[in-house]
């Protein structure tokens, strides 16, 4: 009996399904509720990036690693052109609120005055070389997360745009400390304890403030070893200390997390390929009403003329409800998107 049902089952393999669709259609229209219609404006654009750069200031000897990221900027420049991407660029210190002031310490800075490098400018490279550059200051823990966090949630301005993608890029020797209260132990014992922000709240929040948030991580591997905190690699930035927290910001962030380890000579290369694969990622909406079932149509609108998009992985795929969009995500193709001024969904909501 064994190898009669085995010869039926191989059988089975080979014969083509008729029921299979490769190109699934959209329902004509609504198998429950009712039918609404809901623009989409505020989402970020394929073609806009911000990058913040949270840079270690605190303590001694942060000038090498600084400079290891200005000197990126160059090479980094001529790969962003070449991607047909409208960057802004900024830099805030990895211990202190806001974005960081112009930087002017660097050789040929003394004139800079622009916190944020616009790629369309001449001055874009050198703009953000200077500000890279930000010294050192006395701080004794570095708080990262909780930087983008407090950026985050402050009123449209000029950077983050909150029609741009954001990569935040996090360069340290250290951890992310960032706390709740003031903390008073030696940081070379480590930041533990109960007065820790939790790094999956801190990164919960970010997606709660701003959709398309993606996170690189430069700091020192991390490490389970139990006792007296030890530095895990050294380079010519110096050397460095687990970061235990970061990496696990980048882990919580799953796709949208990267991490090196900042024992590097070269930052360029890696930037490069994270900033591609950001750019090129996909976005999902949330709408405001719950769906009842797939999308009945959904049309991109560029200077007003609407364009059907195609159902799958090249044009968008409903997911149905996810812990961040209860009522039904939308997950569009990053190329899908570029150039769109709005997109407008047509779904079925329940009646009330």
């Amino acid at each position: 009996h064994s190898s009669l049902l085995l010869t039926v089952f191989l059988l089975g393999c080979t014969t083509a399904n008729p029921a299979y669709d490769a190109n699934p259609s959209l329902p004509d229209e609504c198998r429950a509720g009712v039918e609404v219609t809901e623009i989409f404006s505020d989402f970020p654009r394929p073609e806009k990036l911000d990058v913040l750069f949270v840079v270690d200031a605190s303590g001694d000897d942060t000038e090498a690693l600084q400079e290891l990221f200005a000197d990126a900027v160059g090479p980094l420049s001529a790969v962003l052109r070449d991607n047909d991407l409208d960057v802004r660029a900024a830099v805030a210190e990895s211990h202190a609120a806001g974005l960081a002031a112009p930087g002017t310490s660097g050789d040929g800075c003394e004139g800079n005055s622009a916190q944020v490098a616009d790629l369309a400018e001449d001055s874009w490279a050198d703009t953000l070389r200077c500000n890279l550059q930000v010294g050192s200051g006395d701080a004794a823990f570095e708080e990262p997360l909780a930087i983008v966090t407090g950026l985050l949630a402050q009123p449209e301005s000029e950077f983050p745009r909150t029609d741009a993608k954001l990569l935040v890029v996090v360069a340290t020797r250290d951890d992310d400390c960032s706390a709740s209260t003031d903390l008073t132990q030696d940081p070379r014992e480590g930041c533990d304890g109960d007065d820790l922000q939790s790094v999956g709240e801190l990164v919960e929040g970010w997606s709660a403030e701003r959709t398309g948030v993606a996170l690189a991580v430069f700091a020192g591997p991390p490490s389970q070893a139990s006792g007296e905190r030890r530095t895990v690699c050294s380079s010519t930035i110096g050397s460095a200390y687990p970061a235990n927290r970061l990496f696990a910001a980048t882990e919580a962030l799953g796709a949208q997390g990267y991490f090196q380890s900042v024992c590097t000579d070269e930052v360029s290369s890696p930037l490069a390929s994270v900033i591609a694969d950001v750019a090129g990622a996909a976005v999902t909406v949330c709408p405001e009403s719950p769906l009842t079932h797939e999308p009945l149509e959904i049309s991109g609108i560029e200077g007003g003329d609407p364009t059907p998009l195609e159902l799958g992985d090249g044009g968008f795929v409903y997911l149905g409800p996810t812990g961040a969009c209860e009522n039904g995500a939308i997950r569009f193709a990053g190329d899908a998107l570029r150039g769109l001024d709005e997109v407008e969904v047509v779904y079925c909501t329940p009646d009330e």
